[in-house]
């Protein structure tokens, strides 16, 4: 029984990827830009349409009760585009990224940059599809020795943000829940391309990120999600169920932490945004000072999110069932 269940789990597997080859091989017949918008029009036409937009519906009402049903529709509608953007990007991502960003920066001037950091001005440079705010933060990871943390969410086209690291000649090592398909795993990471390491959540994505951090590496990660074994923490006004990984790492070694997150400005135009470092408290009380990190990134990823709603992915159960959809 046990044989037959594997040999029907390797069918089901090789036929997913199949399609999801024969997917990719498709979109990527288009210019990126049809691509993303074909993925916009079918997210955006036929998501509001599945049941687990209820669960987006219900977070929306919790989140925002000053929004009016049709506002809150609007985010919903506005969300399927940019994941279905997003879906029929992966084929094409690393054309999204521009490699003469580096010597944008460069002309610039590395020195003038961080003068200007330390009158605390925020520098800006503008590629013709991708803009960078917060150069001067970019380049503190760059001339600062490792290691640094770099925690994100899934907003705009999430899966830009490591390529950033390419333009600085570093490599990001990126935490990922990996997919149960072998194959889809492998073609992910072929999507992904060579912008550094991808680091599998559970007991062995935990080892590696250690040994990123203490090889002096930059480990990003994406902590917007729930995690039901993670610390109840205030987010929008209830408590969260969040990932503890970020600031235990901070705290064990004492690094810097940085927000950094992708808005799509329109189509296949972007904004990367690398905000200054936290603050790490050390109080000598561990939990408290866990507790009062995941608030700083909590309160980070509410602003990001009352930026930009409509980006955010507000499928996740975020909050316990009693207190949204």
């Amino acid at each position: 029984m046990a044989s037959r269940s594997a040999r029907g789990r390797r069918l089901r597997y090789a036929l997913e990827g199949a399609c999801a080859y024969a997917f990719v091989f498709l979109i990527r017949l288009l210019p990126v830009r049809a691509a993303s918008a074909l993925g916009g029009w079918l997210g955006r036409t036929i998501g509001p349409r599945v049941s687990v937009s209820r669960r987006a519906a219900a977070n929306l009402a919790m989140v925002f009760p000053e929004k009016s049903e049709a506002e809150r529709r609007a985010i919903v509608r506005g969300m399927w585009n940019n994941l279905g953007r997003t879906g029929f990007e992966y084929p094409h991502l690393r054309k999204l990224w521009e490699d003469d960003l580096f010597d944008r920066i460069a002309e610039r001037g590395f020195g003038k940059i961080m003068l200007a950091a330390e009158r605390g001005e925020q520098i800006t440079v503008k590629g013709k599809r991708i803009e960078i705010v917060g150069v001067e933060q970019a380049l503190t990871l760059y001339f600062e020795p490792g290691p640094h943390i770099i925690f994100s969410g899934h907003l705009g086209n999430w899966e830009i943000l490591p390529l950033f690291g390419n333009i600085l000649g570093m490599n990001v090592d990126a935490i990922f829940r990996r997919p149960n398909n072998p194959y889809v795993d492998k073609l992910l990471i072929e999507m992904r391309g060579n912008h550094g390491g991808l680091v599998p959540k559970g007991v062995l994505g935990a080892v590696l990120s250690r040994s990123t951090l203490e090889r002096g590496g930059l480990l990003g990660l994406l902590a917007d999600q729930k995690h039901n074994q993670g610390v109840a923490v205030p987010f929008f006004g209830r408590p969260a169920m969040t990932a503890p990984m970020v600031a235990k790492l901070a705290l064990q070694y004492r690094c810097p932490v940085h927000g950094a997150w992708v808005q799509r400005l329109d189509g296949v135009n972007f904004r990367v945004t690398i905000e200054p470092r936290l603050d790490i408290p050390d109080s000598g009380d561990p939990d408290a000072d866990v507790a009062a990190i995941l608030g700083q990134v909590n309160a980070t990823y509410e602003r990001w999110i009352r930026e930009n709603p409509e980006q955010w992915m507000w499928v996740h159960r975020r909050w316990p069932k009693d207190a949204a959809g």
